[in-house]
């Protein structure tokens, strides 16, 4: 099987999304033997309450919405291979009656391939305070679907889990790192599945810091101490440039479904 048909593009539309089921997150694939876990901070599950009363006071959305000079696209890992597979979420909106729940726009593009789109929401669950990192340090946990739009043949559904360590800063959050957390030192991460409308599935996971999140999929990704450099074998899977900013996610995306 092809790598999601080219990672695959196109997609399904989506009604509105209800019931999320957290999707357990697929070991690490080969490439290497997986980094050693990090050591576990302390942490203390806030209660219901005071959990929804925090997301009513602070927004995620701008942890994960593009903002030029802010927040730019996200980088992963798509497939037991590994390749690029970048996120942009142009639309993040906190549901006005539910401060938990996020209904999000955006695009994906793998291998520099036509961006699709996509649409779904972010629920939060749960969220823990770390109290060793000092104070107004936080992770919240949640789970994720984001539905393509059908451009193309053999499009799907994103489902899976997501963690980011945030710290309160005057009236808004900004992103951190909690040793140990389950963000993986990413700033945030989500993990999970993609599951096309043909029934295959496919590992996906993609971060704030993509480079640490490689780490944490291929221990062999980047090779030498002092300047680090990609492995070549991960070039052609679309890692060789790495730095390029070309904002692909403005493109208007041309329908492909030749049979």
């Amino acid at each position: 099987m092809m790598f999601r048909s080219a990672c695959l593009i196109g997609l399904g539309s989506c009604a509105l999304l209800t019931a999320l089921l957290a999707a357990r997150p697929a070991p690490s694939s080969g490439g290497g033997r997986p980094a050693r876990a990090a050591a576990t901070t302390s942490r203390t599950r806030l209660s219901e309450a005071a959990a929804q009363s925090f997301w009513r006071r602070y927004s995620c959305s701008r942890l994960w919405q593009v903002a030029p000079g802010r927040v730019g696209a996200q980088s992963g890992f798509f497939g037991r291979s590994g390749f690029r597979i970048d996120f942009a979420l142009l639309q993040v909106q906190r549901d006005a009656g539910n401060p938990n729940v996020y209904r999000v726009e955006g695009k994906s593009r793998c291998l520099k391939n036509i961006a699709v789109p996509f649409e779904g929401v972010i629920v939060l669950k749960q969220m823990y305070q770390a109290p060793a990192e000092g104070p107004g340090r936080y992770t919240v946990v949640g789970t994720f679907e984001f539905v393509e739009e059908r451009i193309a043949r053999n499009t799907g559904t994103y489902r899976g889990t997501v963690a980011a360590d945030v710290a309160v800063e005057g009236n808004g959050l900004s992103l951190t790192r909690i040793e140990g957390s389950p963000a993986g030192g990413c700033g945030f991460k989500f993990e999970g599945q993609w599951r096309s409308t043909e029934g295959e599935v496919e590992r996906v996971v993609w971060a704030d810091n993509w480079r640490a999140l490689a780490q944490q999929v291929f221990a062999d990704f980047e090779m030498g101490d002092r300047m680090p450099s990609i492995n070549p074998k991960y070039r052609e899977r679309g890692w060789s440039s790495f730095w390029e900013n070309d904002e692909w996610w403005t493109e208007t995306p041309r329908a492909s479904l030749s049979l």
